[in-house]
């Protein structure tokens, strides 16, 4: 892909935001024009197909009637400049707990 265009830009930044990383497209994306954005940036493997789970947005349906979601891929995000999120883990909390400076307030 020599040039992302706006449109492409601004669903990969708001993808990337997500915890989940879903696309979905706004309302009046659809037809000719949303494959027009989509489709490179699914040749490009900046985003890809995967079954939608319950809940998620559903991008088309699959030829055995099964829905398919979109969402960005680790190169999307490095086109991007956007990090993946990193889970936090118990011990890692834990830690922050007891980094975290407590200031007593004075009193006057």
């Amino acid at each position: 892909m020599s040039k992302i265009v706006d449109t492409q830009l601004l669903l990969l930044s708001v993808a990337a935001e997500r915890q989940n990383g879903a696309i979905v497209p706004p309302n009046y994306l659809q037809g000719r024009a949303a494959a027009k954005i989509l489709r490179p940036l699914l040749r490009n493997r900046f985003i890809e197909e995967l079954p939608a789970a319950p809940g998620e947005p559903v991008y088309r349906w699959n030829r055995k009637g099964r829905p398919v979601c979109l969402r960005i891929t680790e190169r999307g995000r490095a086109l991007i400049g956007v990090v993946p999120p990193v889970p936090i883990t118990e011990g890692d909390q834990q830690n922050a707990d007891r980094s975290r400076c407590s200031v007593t307030p004075r009193q006057v």
